[in-house]
């Protein structure tokens, strides 16, 4: 089993509730089942290695330059945020599961994500894999008070 980020599977608990899945006790195994199920078929659909999808799975994208991600990564990106319903088909976040789940992700740093997701929703691009990276970047970065262009 790939090693997921305790802030990461909290997050996904959230987004899982935001998604009306039903939790109750016992349920773990079924996030954890939802989880890996979202991993394992993007890392099949966008034929990333073990090593890449433990570095996206880490979390820790404002620790990171751009350099260190390939197209692929990115894509894994897109297409994981789809799987658990955190962005739409466009690529753009579906706000109220989008911000919950940054909520869990950011917990100390709450007042920061709403002007962010106000920031970082200037991010265009036409490639949706760059897309999606180019915006979780710009939020992670503006959350924790790094300077990051639009």
């Amino acid at each position: 089993m790939r090693k997921i980020s305790n802030q990461f599977v909290l997050g996904l608990t959230f987004i899982c509730g935001c998604l009306q899945l039903s939790l109750v006790k016992g349920d773990d195994e079924r996030i954890a089942a939802i989880v890996n199920k979202a991993v394992d078929e993007c890392t099949k659909e966008t034929g990333i290695n073990k090593e890449q999808t433990n570095l996206i799975m880490a979390d820790a994208f404002e620790l990171l330059g751009e350099d260190h991600f390939s197209h692929e990564m990115k894509c894994f990106l897109l297409c994981f945020h789809r799987s658990v319903g955190v962005i739409d088909a466009d690529g753009g976040p579906i706000e109220k599961p989008f911000m919950n789940f940054m909520e869990i992700r950011f917990s100390q740093k709450k007042d920061k994500i709403m002007p962010a997701l106000v920031k970082c929703r200037k991010v265009v691009e036409a490639d949706p894999c760059e897309h999606v990276f180019k915006f979780e970047m710009c939020m992670a970065h503006t959350i924790e008070g790094d300077k990051w262009d639009v």
